[in-house]
C-alpha cells in the first residue's frame, strides 16, 4: 500500500521521544506518556512486563552509510524480566553505537532513574553493556540505541518481530533515496506502507498484540520477520558470503590442543559470557559472539593442518533470488571430513562434538563456490529415536501410600540443547508430588544421565484405589498442549517411560490412561502385576513432526500427558 505524507506523524512521534527538549524537568517524553492510554493494562498479562511500543528505524544516509536506531517503551511488573535485565549492544566493526535508559513513575512522569552505558567486550566483541537496576520495577522504561555502519552503498536487514515479553505495538521503517529501491521478503506480516517525501521513500511494517516469543524450546513457534535490502540477486548474495567467509579473527590463546577439546572449551566461553545477557544488535547478526568464536575456531583448526569448510545457516529459507541481507544469518558453520564423523558443528551449538545441533536440524546451508555460484547442502532430520528422553523409576510403596526410590533419565539427541543443566529437576515436571534429594549429573555414551532420590505420596486407599504412577518428563513438552493450535516440535523424539513398583499385597492394575494417536503419533501405555510388584511403560513417539510436515495437533498431546497424570486403577 502507497501513501504520502505518512512520514510527518511518525517523525512528530520519533522527536517526541528522542529530542531533548522532551526531558524538560525530567519528564518523560510526550511520546512515552500518551502511550499508557492506548495500550491494555499489565494485569491482563501474565508476564513480569509488558512492551508498550518497539520501533526500529533504517536510514540510508546520503553519504551511502547506514544508520539504524531503536526505541522500547516497556512497562515493568514487581520483577525486572530477564529479557531486558542486562543487555548488550554491539559496536559495528568500523561503525559506532550510542544506548540509553531512563525509567520514569507511571503516576507522575518523573524520572525515577537512569543507567549510562559501559564500553565492554565479550569474547573480543566491542558493545555497550546496560543493567536494569531492581528500583526500575513497577516504573517505564524507555531504552533508546543506535548503531552505524560505515558505507556499503547497501542497506540492508533482518528483523524477527516479538520478544520474551508481550509486545502491544512494533513498528518497523525503513528509509533510502528516493528511486534507490528498496527489496524484501516477509512472513506473518501485512504488506508495508510506502511513502515519499523530500527526496526519501520509506517502507512501514506494523505487528499488533504479539504474544511473548521464543527462539528456544521445544515448539517451532514461526515469528514474524521482514528481510530487506538494497541488493538483490544470487551475484551480490555469493559476493557476500565470501566477503563474510573472509573475516580473519586474532587468534585465541589458552585452548585445548584436540579439536574436541577446542570446541567443547569455546562453547564454555560462549555460555559463560551471555549468561543472563540480551545481545540488542539491528546490523549483523543475532549472535556476534558465537559467529567470532566460530571463525576463530576455524583459524585456530586450518593453522593445524585441517582443511575446514565455512557454511552459513540462514534464519529462514534463502533462494539466490531473496534480498541480500546481513542479519538473515544465523551463525557460521563449520565442516571438516575428518572431523567429528563429518558432522557440521559451530559455538552455540549446544550439544556433544559429533552430534548434530538442534538448531541445524532440517535446515539447508549455504557457501560461496570458489566458480562464483552458491551452493548448498541439506541437513537431514534425524529419526525419532535418535532424540529420547528415556526415563526409569523404581522403588516400593508402603500400604499408606508412601513412595520412596530412585530416578535415572536418559537424554540424547537434540534434548541435550535444551536441558538447562543448572537447574536440570526444574526442567523436569512430574506426574505427582515428589521430592528430590539432589541430583547427579554425567555423562555417558549414550548422551546425558540425571540420577536422584525421589518420594511422595500416591495416594493409595483401603478399597478401589488409584495409584498415581511416579513419573517424568520435560516439562517443556507441556507448551505442545494449546489447544486450538496446530505445533510443530523443532524435531521428531521419543519419550520413554519405564516405572518398576514394589505395592501392597493384591495390588493389581485395573484400568489405563485412554490414549489418542494420529499419523505422525504413537502413544503405548502398558502395564503388568508380578508377585507383589507392578511394571508400568510408556512411549511417545513423535516422527517427522518438523519444517511443516506433520499435522500433529495438541490435542494429541493432551491425552499422552493426561495420561501420566492421571495414573492407573488399581485394586
Amino acid at each position: 500500500m502507497r501513501l504520502r505524507g505518512w512520514l510527518v506523524p511518525l517523525a512528530a512521534w520519533l522527536f517526541l521521544v528522542l529530542s531533548t527538549g522532551a526531558h524538560a524537568f525530567d519528564l518523560a517524553p510526550e511520546g512515552v506518556r500518551a502511550l499508557k492510554e492506548k495500550v491494555p493494562s499489565l494485569a491482563a498479562f501474565s508476564s513480569d512486563g509488558l512492551v508498550w511500543r518497539l520501533e526500529r528505524r533504517y536510514r540510508m544516509l546520503s553519504d551511502g552509510s547506514t544508520e539504524a536506531s531503536c526505541t522500547l517503551v516497556a512497562q515493568i511488573g514487581e520483577r525486572i524480566p530477564g529479557a531486558l535485565r542486562r543487555l548488550f549492544v554491539p559496536v559495528p566493526d568500523g561503525g559506532s553505537a550510542q544506548a540509553g535508559l531512563r525509567y520514569y513513575d507511571p503516576m507522575t512522569w518523573r524520572e525515577v532513574g537512569s543507567v549510562s552505558p559501559k564500553e565492554t567486550q565479550l569474547e573480543g566483541v566491542r558493545g555497550l553493556e546496560m543493567s536494569l537496576p531492581q528500583d526500575a520495577a513497577g516504573r517505564v522504561v524507555l531504552i533508546t540505541l543506535v548503531q552505524r555502519v560505515p558505507s556499503r552503498a547497501s542497506l540492508s536487514g533482518f528483523v524477527s518481530f516479538g520478544m520474551e515479553l508481550p509486545v502491544w505495538e512494533e513498528v518497523l521503517s525503513v528509509e533510502i533515496p528516493s528511486g534507490r529501491g528498496l527489496n524484501f521478503k516477509q512472513q506473518g506480516v501485512q504488506e508495508p506502507v510506502v511513502g515519499s517525501l523530500s527526496g526519501v521513500e520509506a517502507y512501514v511494517w506494523i505487528n499488533r498484540n504479539q504474544p511473548p516469543m521464543s527462539d528456544s524450546g521445544l515448539v517451532d513457534r514461526q515469528r514474524p520477520w521482514v528481510s530487506f535490502s538494497t541488493s538483490r540477486g544470487p551475484e551480490a548474495a555469493s559476493l557476500r558470503l565470501r566477503e563474510m567467509d573472509s573475516v580473519r579473527t586474532d587468534r585465541l590463546s589458552g585452548l585445548p590442543k584436540d579439536p574436541k577439546g577446542k570446541l567443547e572449551a569455546l562453547e564454555s566461553r560462549w555460555s559463560s559470557s551471555l549468561k543472563g545477557v540480551r545481545v540488542m544488535s539491528l546490523v549483523g547478526g543475532s549472535d556476534p559472539v558465537g559467529s567470532r568464536l566460530t571463525l576463530a575456531l576455524r583459524d585456530a583448526l586450518e593453522a593445524e593442518g585441517h582443511h575446514v569448510e565455512t557454511w552459513w545457516a540462514p534464519k529462514s529459507g534463502f533462494a539466490p533470488g531473496d534480498p541480500v541481507s546481513d542479519g538473515m544469518w544465523l551463525t557460521p558453520v563449520l565442516r571438516s571430513q575428518r572431523l567429528f564423523g563429518g558432522s557440521p558443528f559451530y559455538v552455540g551449538q549446544g550439544v556433544p562434538p559429533g552430534e548434530v545441533p538442534m538448531g541445524l536440524l532440517g535446515r539447508t546451508l549455504y557457501r560461496s563456490l570458489p566458480s562464483g555460484e552458491i551452493g548448498s547442502m541439506g541437513v537431514p532430520m534425524p529419526p525419532a529415536e535418535n532424540s529420547r528422553v528415556s526415563s526409569y523409576i523404581r522403588g516400593s510403596v508402603s500400604p499408606d501410600g508412601r513412595f520412596e526410590g530412585t530416578m535415572e533419565v536418559l537424554i540424547s539427541g537434540a534434548w541435550i540443547g535444551l536441558v538447562d543443566l543448572e537447574d536440570p529437576l526444574g526442567w523436569l515436571n512430574t506426574g505427582g508430588s515428589f521430592i528430590f534429594d539432589g541430583v547427579r549429573v554425567r555423562r555417558s555414551q549414550r548422551g546425558l544421565v540425571l540420577e536422584s532420590p525421589m518420594a511422595g505420596q500416591l495416594d493409595v486407599g483401603a478399597n478401589g484405589m488409584l495409584l498415581k504412577i511416579p513419573s517424568v518428563y520435560p516439562r517443556m513438552l507441556e507448551d505442545l498442549v494449546s489447544r486450538g493450535e496446530v505445533l510443530k516440535p523443532r524435531f521428531p523424539f521419543l519419550l520413554e517411560q519405564r516405572v518398576d513398583l514394589g505395592v501392597p499385597k493384591g495390588t493389581s492394575p485395573v484400568v489405563e490412561p485412554v490414549l489418542k494417536n494420529s499419523r505422525w503419533l504413537r502413544q503405548r501405555i502398558s502395564s503388568s502385576s508380578v508377585r507383589g510388584r507392578i511394571s508400568f511403560s510408556a512411549a511417545l513417539t513423535v516422527r517427522d513432526a518438523a519444517g511443516g510436515r506433520s499435522d500433529v495437533s495438541s490435542e494429541d498431546f493432551f491425552f499422552f500427558i493426561r495420561g501420566l497424570g492421571d495414573g492407573i486403577l488399581v485394586r
